[in-house]
């Protein structure tokens, strides 16, 4: 970006996701473009995996960052 704006500005903006329920995360992982086609018994036992990151409270913490760019030419 540097070789067509000046003084470029980054915003980041953090967040997460808080789930209970990790068989949320494998439907959610579904409804993506990508993974509509595919097979969902080769993904058997994806939510037991994602279950094992659940923290002490049983919440499972997913991280996900977003940020804009701002500039002026």
């Amino acid at each position: 970006m540097s070789k067509k704006f000046n003084n470029i500005k980054m915003y980041e903006y953090k967040d997460s996701i808080k789930l209970t329920d990790e068989n949320e995360l494998v439907e959610w992982i579904f409804t993506s473009v990508v993974m509509q086609d595919l097979d969902k018994k080769q993904f058997n036992g994806l939510a037991e995996h994602f279950a094992k990151y659940k923290d002490e409270k049983g919440v499972l913490n997913i991280p996900k960052q977003i940020g804009c760019f701002i500039s002026i030419k």
